[in-house]
């Protein structure tokens, strides 16, 4: 709870939108246990929970 999630989700933004600035959007497979961070920063599920090779895991995207 020192804000290092939210830091390096802020760096790696910037970078992704120096090397790309028409980005935009941004996906991510969320495990169950991440999920309220990823929401945190804005992501939104873009499914129900799925299972592939005994891996759980919510798809979620984030327009920019």
């Amino acid at each position: 709870k020192q804000g290092i999630a939210r830091l390096l989700w802020t760096e790696s933004l910037k970078i992704c939108k120096s090397v790309n600035p028409n980005i935009t959007d941004f996906s991510v497979y969320a495990s169950p246990y991440a999920l309220t961070v990823y929401e945190k920063f804005g992501f939104k599920k873009t499914s129900s929970e799925q299972i592939k090779n005994g891996i759980r895991f919510f798809p979620m995207t984030l327009k920019i």
